[in-house]
Formats: C-alpha cells, sequence, structure tokens
C-alpha cells in the first residue's frame, strides 16, 4: 500500500510503477529461469537487460556470478525506468 501512495504522489505514477515494477519482475523471473536451467538461457537475460548488458559483458565474471551482474544491472534499469517515467511531483500529496 506505501508502494502505491508513493507512485499516486507524481502525475504519472501509477503507470511508472507498472512499467518498472513489471520489467524489475520480469528480470528477476528470467534471472531464476537462467539458474534453474543453465546452459544458453542466459541470453534471455543479456538480451532482457540491454543495453547494459553490454557493459556488464566488459567484467570478466562467469557463471552465477555473470547472472548476478546482469540481474543488477537490470534492476538499475528499472529503477531509472521509474525515475525518468513517473513525472512531476504533485502537490499536497505525501512521498510515502
Amino acid at each position: 500500500m506505501r508502494l502505491l501512495r508513493m507512485a499516486a504522489a507524481y502525475s504519472n505514477g501509477p503507470r511508472a510503477l507498472a512499467i518498472s515494477g513489471g520489467y524489475a519482475v520480469a528480470v528477476l523471473g528470467v534471472t531464476v529461469v537462467v539458474v534453474l536451467a543453465r546452459g544458453l538461457s542466459s541470453v534471455w537475460l543479456v538480451v532482457l537487460t540491454l543495453p547494459s548488458s553490454a557493459l556488464v559483458q566488459l567484467i570478466p565474471a562467469q557463471g552465477n556470478l555473470f547472472v548476478l551482474c546482469l540481474t543488477l544491472a537490470g534492476l538499475v534499469q528499472a529503477s531509472l525506468l521509474w525515475l525518468l517515467l513517473r513525472g512531476t511531483r504533485l502537490s499536497g500529496l505525501p512521498a510515502g
């Protein structure tokens, strides 16, 4: 409930929360699939987290550490989506 009240304090808050939250859930869901399936399934996580995955590939990490880096990059992108899409703060509403 607190998250919804915080989102309502911005002009595009509910939509921005749906988009950024949906993206974060997708990143976490694909991460679970990658960890359980292994193999080439990590390609889906790389594609989902573009463009940050292009930078993450420069890090000399392998296996689960690489998956962790991609997941963190995706969650950073989700937070940036929130910041970019939320709009202006509405007056008179608490931020949460």
